[in-house]
Parts: C-alpha cells; sequence; structure tokens
C-alpha cells in the first residue's frame, strides 16, 4: 500500500508540473524550434555544423 500511495504522490506531482508550463517559444506570430547535439566529444563533427546553421 505504501508503494502505491508513493507512486500515486509521484505521478501527481510530475503531472502537475507538466501541466503548469506554457507553451515555451511560441508567440501570435513566431514559433522557436530547438534542438540538442553533441558540441564536444567524438560526435562533434555532426553537432557543431547543426548548431551553427
Amino acid at each position: 500500500m505504501k508503494k502505491l500511495a508513493t507512486a500515486l504522490a509521484f505521478t501527481a506531482m510530475t503531472a502537475t508540473g507538466a501541466m503548469a508550463e506554457g507553451l515555451q517559444g511560441v508567440t501570435d506570430d513566431m514559433i522557436t524550434l530547438g534542438t540538442y547535439t553533441d558540441l564536444s566529444g567524438p560526435l562533434a563533427v555532426w553537432g557543431v555544423p547543426e548548431a551553427n546553421g
């Protein structure tokens, strides 16, 4: 029963946090897009040019 209560409490906390956030990067006339990419290490060969456009 204690595990169930903990799981429900965790779910409730994460769900309310997700609902509280607005639409970040969206305005009436512009939508901003982003990406996660590697800027260092062996995969930076692809990540740096992608980040630079």
